[in-house]
């Protein structure tokens, strides 16, 4: 196992905050009436497209939602579901009179929002979005709380575990040998370490979490892992959190609760009379102590820096764009030829040019 020195320990760089977050919304009277907005705008949609010829099971819907554009992402668990155009959130609308154990409205917030535009911003934004047919009342439904960190983690395995909680049971995934994941435990409480950057690799959110870790202080070139609870209704009711704002209120000590259960543990001083006397590994007691949510609830304004970057642009996102201009193109049936975008390719050169 690598050694840590006391010295590097306190220098152990991280970022606490919450990784993933989904909740319902209770709704009102007016609730209805929306929902049969968007059930009629989505209708109108079908039957254009139909009529243009256009096959509905593999275009993209667009619809307007209080006067705000929405991409419809098909149905599923009762409800119809949508992502705002800027990708920061997902949210669901069900029919009031169905399923009616349920909420009518489930939302989940999305990297970019998260990261992005932040949770203190991001949350009253959809309130105020929504506010005619809420109460205000948010029921949550899973929340992750996690904390990056500046350090290779992959010398973790399973005996460095100490829990007394029941089916904690671990798994690790490996590539080339190397650690890649650890789970402890099942849901409704489960504890993941992973290494943050191999999971980034070629995705959407590398840029993203790129700015995001270089505003925070963290060097993209060096290891980063992502200590990272999931925590299920079940369980964060078991700590009398039941909404959105008791979570935010009680995420820094609930943090400290998780790290307590499942200890990471320096195993030179486990005895052989008692393993959970064993001592708490300096990195998870520094982990722990680190572990505030001051800096990362009021991170915000993310969004127009990443808007103004300006990164290499590849033909994969080439691709994405055309496609995606081709379709609405079909959609509106316009006349579009190869000499066409050959025109436009020779005119875009000409304008770069002067």
């Amino acid at each position: 196992m690598k050694k840590y020195t006391l010295e590097n320990i306190t220098e152990l760089k991280s970022i606490a905050g919450i990784d993933t977050l989904y909740y319902f919304c209770e709704t009102n009277k007016a609730y209805p009436m929306l929902f049969e907005e968007i059930n009629k705008a989505l209708f109108e949609q079908n039957e254009l497209m139909e009529i243009r010829g256009v096959d509905i099971f593999t275009t993209e819907l667009t619809i307007n939602i209080n006067d705000e554009p929405f991409n419809y992402l098909g149905k599923g668990e009762g409800y119809l579901w949508f992502i705002d155009t800027n990708a920061l959130y997902k949210i669901g609308f069900k029919d009031h009179e169905s399923n009616t154990n349920l909420y009518d409205i489930r939302v989940q917030l999305l990297s970019n929002g998260i990261y992005a535009v932040g949770i203190k911003e991001l949350i009253p934004y959809i309130d105020g979005l929504f506010k005619n047919v809420i109460t205000g009342y948010k029921p949550i439904t899973r929340a992750d709380l996690n904390s990056f960190v500046q350090l290779d983690l992959s010398f973790i395995d399973e005996t460095m575990f100490a829990t007394r909680k029941r089916d904690m049971d671990i798994r690790k995934k490996l590539h080339s040998n190397i650690m890649q994941t650890i789970y402890v435990g099942k849901k409704p409480f489960l504890l993941r370490i992973y290494n943050k950057k191999d999971e980034l690799e070629n995705t959407h959110k590398e840029k993203l979490m790129r700015l995001y870790f270089k505003e925070h202080g963290f060097n993209y070139d060096k290891p980063i892992f992502n200590v990272e609870f999931e925590l299920h209704r079940q369980f964060l009711r078991t700590y009398q959190i039941d909404t959105v704002d008791d979570l935010l209120e009680n995420a820094v000590k609930l943090f400290g609760e998780c790290i307590d259960a499942i200890r990471l543990i320096d195993n030179s001083t486990i005895t052989q009379t008692n393993r959970y006397r064993a001592s708490t590994h300096p990195i998870w007691a520094k982990i722990k102590e680190c572990y505030a949510l001051d800096k990362f609830m009021q991170s915000g304004t993310l969004l127009e820096k990443l808007k103004r970057k300006q990164y290499a642009y590849e033909i994969e996102d080439f691709k994405k764009e055309f496609k995606s201009l081709a379709k609405r193109a079909i959609m509106y049936t316009l006349p579009i030829t190869v000499d066409l975008m050959t025109a436009y390719y020779e005119e875009m050169k000409r304008e770069i040019r002067r």
